[in-house]
């Protein structure tokens, strides 16, 4: 298994050379320092991390916070908080940007290595990235799954979908969330975000477009091979 790279944004050079020791000792020695909000950004944008340790507080108008909001509107790159303080309202805030967890600087490197494990082991479960892209989707916003052909298109709620030369198989087992059920011979569908339901029909919180077809739809028909699993996992969701 390949080891994680992780990316650090801190502004003061001594903690982060205390930060990367630490990093290294644990045995995240990919990792890559740096000191401003812009190369953080670059750096993202031009290499694939799991990780990101972020310093709350930079020697600019921007924050830690402010870095992982941004990065968040598109990666969704997991992180985790660093503060020289345990304010409560840091906490809070950490919490509200979609921190994966927070850590006071100086902790232990056994409490460091809990945590970045733990952080990775959540986003492997509730986010997948696809194609070899360097972006990270949520699973639970796949909205559904068309095809044309070999080509594939992720349909992301509220989000920019996605197309991929996949196989189906490759492709559910890839993402591995149990609610994506196929309804027909060309669609997978996150029953968890369906609208509503009959027998031999579902409907969808909003349209999509399946690959070169012009005319968005919001109701897919369910083929009748499928109709027994759709029902099937609905009725033990609920």
């Amino acid at each position: 298994m390949q080891t994680p790279k992780i990316i650090v944004l801190e502004d003061d050079f001594i903690m982060a050379q205390a930060i990367q020791n630490d990093l290294n000792s644990i045995g995240y020695q990919d990792n890559k320092i740096v000191s401003t909000g812009k190369d953080f950004i670059k750096a993202i944008k031009e290499g694939a991390y799991n990780l990101a340790l972020l310093d709350i507080h930079l020697g600019n108008n921007k924050s830690g916070l402010d870095i992982a909001l941004e990065i968040n509107l598109s990666s969704h790159l997991p992180f985790i908080v660093l503060s020289g303080f345990s304010a409560q309202e840091h906490i809070i805030t950490a919490n509200k940007a979609g921190a994966a967890s927070y850590l006071k600087k100086g902790a232990s490197t056994d409490q460091l290595a809990i945590t970045i494990q733990t952080t990775l082991l959540k986003a492997q479960t509730n986010f997948v990235v696809l194609g070899g892209q360097n972006r990270r989707i949520r699973k639970a916003d796949i909205l559904a799954i068309s095809s044309y052909g070999h080509l594939k298109k992720i349909h992301i709620l509220n989000g920019n979908d996605i197309v991929l030369y996949h196989t189906y198989k490759d492709l559910i087992r890839e993402i591995n969330l149990p609610s994506l059920i196929q309804v027909s011979g060309n669609y997978f569908v996150n029953l968890d975000l369906i609208d509503t339901y009959c027998k031999s029909y579902i409907t969808l919180p909003e349209s999509i477009r399946r690959n070169r077809d012009p005319t968005p739809i919001s109701s897919i028909n369910i083929g009748r091979v499928f109709q027994e699993n759709v029902l099937r996992y609905l009725e033990n969701r609920y």
